[in-house]
Order: structure tokens, then sequence, then C-alpha cells
């Protein structure tokens, strides 16, 4: 039988070194397992909404838009004076056209005065948008007329009370 080492002998020497070795390797594995333990991993979807650049036509004065508006009669001339108000006209991403959604007249119920329709001095119809106000003039914003204009009927004006409605429709269009 071997006799135990003693403590100033080499193989006791050795053998510490040995335990020594084992544990620091045990305590590095440990320390390394745990770092691994204590990582976490998570992966989500991000989205964003970038909204649309300004646009918008409104009118310069407030106040008048979905209440009657009143021709007035020259009794001089015998015909109907045109209307006109301003709007602001801004779109950030490019021009803006304009369109009449029905045909655009007035009804006594018997009798029909047509009108004509001009933004930005472009007389508009009901088949075709049209630019009205370019890239250029609606980057910055611009103050533009709305002119609703009656056309006489061949055979005059009649005497009565007549009333009718003008919708357009404006768009935004993409550069």
């Amino acid at each position: 039988m071997n006799p135990a080492p003693r403590i100033g002998d080499g193989a006791f020497k050795l053998q510490v070194f040995a335990m020594f070795k084992t544990l620091i390797t045990t305590v590095l594995l440990l320390t390394s397992t745990c770092a691994l333990a204590a990582k976490e991993r998570h992966t989500f979807e991000l989205s964003v909404f970038i909204p649309v650049p300004q646009f918008y036509v409104r009118p310069a004065e407030a106040g008048w838009i979905g209440l009657p508006q009143s021709l007035s009669w020259n009794k001089s001339t015998s015909t109907l004076e045109s209307l006109s108000k301003d709007f602001t006209v801004l779109n950030q991403a490019g021009a803006v056209s304009a369109r009449l959604v029905d045909e655009p007249y007035l009804s006594s119920g018997q009798d029909r005065i047509e009108l004509k329709v001009r933004f930005n001095g472009k007389v508009l119809n009901v088949l075709t948008s049209l630019e009205v106000v370019s890239k250029q003039e609606a980057l910055p914003g611009k103050r533009v007329p709305l002119e609703i204009i009656p056309q006489k009927p061949r055979q005059g004006y009649k005497a009565g009370s007549y009333s009718g409605a003008v919708n357009l429709m404006f768009n935004a269009v993409a550069p």
C-alpha cells in the first residue's frame, strides 16, 4: 500500500494542483453555462405608417359651403351674374385635378339654365378630370378662383324660381 502524500511531498503538490485545475475548469464550465442560460433572443415584426403628404382643396372663406348661393339678376342687361369664390389648394405630392360629378344646371321644374364651371380658369366637365393646379403651384399652396357662370338659354331667361347644385370632385395627382 502506498502511503498518503504529505504536505511537503511533491506528489501532494501535484495532487493539490490537479484538484485546483479541476475546480477552475468546473467553475469556468458552470460560469459559461450560466452565461448561456441568461442569454435571450426575441424576434418581432415592425411596421410603419407614413401618412399621405398634405392635400386639400378648401374654400378660402368659411361658412358658405353647404348653404344656398344666390346668383344676382342684372336688371339693366337682363342677365344673371356669375358667382365667384376663392379656394385654397395644396398638394405636397403633385398636381391637383378636378371634374364635375353631375351636369351643373338650375331648374325651375319647367325651364333649365345650364351652368359653366371654371376652376382656376379651366372649364370643368363631367367626363374627364382636368389638371387645374400644377405641381409647382400646389406644393406651396395657392389661392384660386371658382366661377359659376350661367349660360343664357336660346329663348332667353324665363321668369321663375330656379335651384340646382354644383358637385365638384378634386383629386391629388400622383407624381
